[in-house]
This record gives C-alpha cells, structure tokens and sequence, in this order.
C-alpha cells in the first residue's frame, strides 16, 4: 500500500514543495502566508516525476 494511502493523506503532500518549500505532509502556502487548498503545480510535477521513478510495489533485482 503506498505510503499516502497508509497515512491517510493525499500523494500530492508526499513531497517537499519546490515554491513555497511546505513539508511533507504539510499543506503549502502563498506568499503571504495563507493555507492553499491546492497544492503548487511544481509541487504535482514533482510528486508525478517521483512516482515514475519509483515504482510502486519496489521488487528487488533478482540473482542470476
């Protein structure tokens, strides 16, 4: 089960935001310091380009 799912939260907030640097699992804000309800495309971008280079469920190379 990934990660989000287990901790109840969206797979958007898996990441560290780019622009406004929120936390994982933290919402991200404006430059005033306001809570958004969405969070920052580069913040997707970001959890997208995770997502294709971490595949989820990981499996171990096998010996040959």
């Amino acid at each position: 089960m990934p990660s989000s799912l287990r901790r109840g939260r969206p797979a958007q907030l898996d990441n560290e935001c780019p622009r406004c640097r929120a936390q994982p699992g933290a919402r991200c804000t404006s430059p005033r310091g306001r809570t958004l309800t969405d969070p920052h495309p580069s913040r997707l971008d970001t959890t997208a380009h995770t997502e294709e280079t971490q595949p989820w469920p990981y499996r171990p190379p096998q010996p040959q």
